[in-house]
């Protein structure tokens, strides 16, 4: 009987594919030309549960869909959600561009002029030649999930470094001066992927090392400061806004991963103890120091954020981070002693 329900619910989602991507959603001659700061795409969700047909459309400048399970798009709940951006890009001249795809449990399809040159699920990125003259772009993402996480970016071609050619850039580039402010998120908290980083009130500070899981887009505020940039990213996918054209950014598939805040949050129910907070702190700086071989003097962490400060990494941090495991350790103590009695004492009969 299982396989039965198992065999329906793949049929269904098969079958729903095949509408969707099938459906017509607004017609390439009346979707906006590419803007100079971006392109424009149109954005048209769909509920798996009615292939086909059109729940609402709008106007967007990015391929990027993040929101969890709480979040419904006109009653459309994140586990039968689908959606199709359509829009162009416009080259002088034949250009190869790099364009990648960062989608959790979901399936992709993406077409360049009528030509599918994907269709799948996972994080992949792929080089593809434009045409000269206006590119139709027309992709396509159904949702398997209870939260949804969809990102496409088109972009320049990137070279990445591993951890050691890093280093070694970072010492043919950097001066010994040079310091390093580490911003460190999981992921952004809004449906853009989008996350603000205000560096105007750190007063060191001059190499900006922007850290995530999953894709963000980077918007730096007062950047002036900013000699150059290292984004380090799981997933592909993650650009920097707001920065001179001529700022150097590098790119790693590398992240530290410190992505907590330093504040505990603390639970003990019944002798079983859990604290949110503090994870792999104690391991920033000499990360930072390693990877660089410049000093830490800022930081901003959180597993989420739409705008993060970044706030002096200085002794006073250091103490409040040697804290946090002696501080857990303390707390379980506690905890333990208020474990559940057994059985004959809590249930002794009267």
């Amino acid at each position: 009987m299982q396989i039965f329900w198992v065999i329906l619910y793949l049929t269904t989602l098969v079958l729903a594919g095949l509408i969707i991507w099938g459906a017509s959603v607004v017609p390439i001659e009346e979707i906006l030309e590419s803007k100079p700061d971006g392109q424009t795409y149109q954005l048209t969700y769909y509920d798996r549960a009615k292939p086909g047909v059109a729940k609402r459309s709008e106007t967007v400048s990015n391929i990027a869909l993040n929101f969890g399970p709480e979040r419904v798009f006109n009653k459309i709940p994140p586990g039968r959600l689908a959606a199709s951006w359509v829009g162009r890009m416009s080259f002088d001249e034949p250009k190869v561009k790099q364009i990648s795809v960062k989608q959790s449990w979901g399936t992709a399809k993406i077409l360049v002029n009528g030509k599918e040159i994907l269709n799948g699920g996972g994080n992949t990125q792929i080089k593809h030649t434009f045409s000269k003259g206006v590119n139709e772009i027309e992709v396509f993402y159904i949702n398997n999930w209870h939260t949804v996480t969809f990102k496409v970016v088109i972009e320049d071609v990137i070279d990445y470094y591993s951890i050691s050619d890093l280093l070694s850039h970072s010492k043919k580039n950097l001066n010994i001066d040079d310091k390093i402010i580490y911003v460190g998120l999981y992921e952004a908290a809004n449906g853009t992927s989008d996350v603000t980083v205000d560096v105007g009130e750190v007063s060191q500070g001059n190499i900006l090392w922007l850290d995530s899981y999953d894709p963000i887009d980077w918007r730096i505020v007062d950047a002036g400061k900013v000699k150059s940039v290292v984004v380090a990213s799981h997933a592909p996918g993650s650009r920097v806004l707001g920065l001179d054209k001529n700022t150097p950014i590098s790119f790693t598939k590398k992240p530290i991963g410190v992505h907590s805040k330093s504040e505990l949050k603390c639970h003990c129910v019944a002798g079983t103890f859990h604290c949110y907070g503090g994870e792999n702190l104690e391991k920033l700086e000499s990360e930072v120091t390693k990877r660089t071989g410049l000093e830490l003097v800022a930081y901003g962490t959180s597993y989420a954020a739409r705008k993060i400060e970044p706030v002096p990494f200085n002794d006073d941090m250091r103490e409040q981070i040697q804290q946090i495991e002696p501080t857990k350790k303390r707390l379980r103590a506690q905890c333990l002693k208020k474990s559940n009695p057994d059985f004959d004492t809590l249930f002794n009969s009267q």
